[in-house]
């Protein structure tokens, strides 16, 4: 297995641009998508929480300050390590017009405010859809060895499926509530979630980058509403 470890956060601007070259398919090669996922770990050692960070963030998903970190708070530093992983030469896939259909999260024990955590991001799972491809990327937060938060989230690359196209939704098993929900959005959410969290996937950023990328109009963070909630 090879592993990639940051004592620092990544530069996800830097990041990005390596996610723009290899969306062309001459430097990632034929375009068509991967059968398998590298043997890769990303590894971010010695985590520590930004304050003046959380309380931005816990102000724009309506959330509460306390001596706990909120459940889904951990995804923000984990995102410079998911993007590298993303965006490294041997995943297959292009990152930019991923899209993260399902996040799955098992908080074992509140994060304090004032610990410090290892975070490994590894390639989970890949599998065929009617739509594309699922990807899962899973990752581990521990603290002196103990995991204490894990999530999976589930991303859909669009295009050709592989092998026997699996023609059930991602969702499946998950209990969702009855008939058509709807979340009364502000069209610049996605723009204050990318620029506490570092996700600046053009998908999320307005109308017309979203359509660059053959959405209709922006689609809002996953983890960027009321996350709060999630204990």
């Amino acid at each position: 297995m090879d592993v990639i470890t940051y004592t620092a956060a990544p530069s996800t601007t830097r990041l990005y641009g390596r996610a723009v070259g290899g969306s062309l398919p001459r430097l990632r090669g034929s375009g068509r998508p991967a059968d398998r996922l590298p043997d890769l770990q990303v590894r971010r050692l010695g985590v520590r929480t930004d304050l003046d960070q959380l309380a931005t963030y816990v102000r724009i998903t309506d959330g509460l300050l306390a001596d706990r970190l909120p459940a889904l708070f951990p995804h923000l530093a984990a995102f410079g390590p998911q993007l590298a992983l993303l965006t490294d030469r041997r995943f297959g896939f292009a990152a930019m017009g991923l899209v993260h259909v399902q996040h799955r999260l098992t908080q074992h024990r509140p994060l304090l405010v004032g610990e410090t955590y290892d975070l490994t991001v590894s390639p989970a799972g890949l599998r065929p859809y009617r739509r594309g491809q699922l990807i899962d990327i899973q990752t581990d937060a521990t603290v002196h060895g103990e995991t204490v938060w894990q999530e999976t989230m589930t991303l859909l690359a669009r295009g050709i499926a592989g092998g026997d196209v699996v023609d059930s939704s991602p969702l499946d098993g998950v209990d969702a509530p009855a008939g058509t929900v709807r979340w009364s959005v502000p069209a610049h959410t996605g723009r204050a979630y990318a620029a506490v969290s570092g996700d600046r996937n053009p998908i999320h950023l307005s109308r017309l980058t979203a359509r660059t990328f053959g959405f209709p109009r922006a689609i809002a963070h996953g983890c960027g509403r009321q996350p709060a909630r999630c204990r």
